[in-house]
């Protein structure tokens, strides 16, 4: 997860909510940069807003159809 006063991290927290998810584990990391290192070094899962993920053959993004 991304720190407590990101956008990205309500939205995530939101969705989880929504759906009646809740993680096992949570790994909290400051900066959308560590996030995606940390998921490219298999550490585990998150979501991302598109525009915030840039391609990287580490990685594989999964595209969601819209809520709502």
């Amino acid at each position: 997860m991304r720190e407590p006063v990101s956008k990205t991290r309500a939205a995530i927290e939101t969705l989880l909510a929504a759906a009646e998810v809740s993680p096992e584990r949570v790994v909290e990391l400051h900066g959308r940069e560590a996030m995606r290192e940390a998921i490219a070094l298999g550490m585990g899962v998150s979501l991302f807003f598109s525009a915030e993920s840039p391609p990287d053959p580490r990685i594989v993004c999964l595209r969601s159809r819209r809520l709502g």
